[in-house]
């Protein structure tokens, strides 16, 4: 990810963090759900996932055909764990963020 493209998404973390209530769910509310004990909580998790990948992919990050549901859950809860420390912002910048690094769009000119 360029270095612009680190700044921006870093703003946009601390604009959406800064802003009350205007989010569905912070990182820890999505952590929460995806590793609870509950069967409902964690179909809510995979509702969010599937619905914040559905808005975002092709335009901030590009998976390849045929994933599934389960990689981006792992994907997502992973960067859940190793960033702890911005894990109470939106929700919805965590999955396009930890899917962005895994999955970045191709520049255009094949760079």
């Amino acid at each position: 990810m360029s270095k612009v493209k680190h700044l921006a998404v870093a703003a946009m973390l601390v604009c959406t963090g800064a802003q009350a209530q205007t989010h569905f769910k912070t990182g820890n509310e999505l952590l929460q759900e995806m590793t609870s004990e509950e069967s409902a909580e964690r179909m809510l998790a995979l509702g969010y996932l599937a619905g914040t990948f559905d808005v975002v992919a092709g335009t901030e990050f590009c998976p390849p055909k045929n994933i599934n549901l389960g990689q981006v859950r792992d994907l997502v809860r992973k960067h859940l764990e190793l960033h702890p420390e911005a894990r109470h912002l939106v929700g919805s910048a965590h999955v396009t963020v930890a899917l962005e690094r895994v999955w970045p769009c191709r520049k255009k000119g094949g760079v």
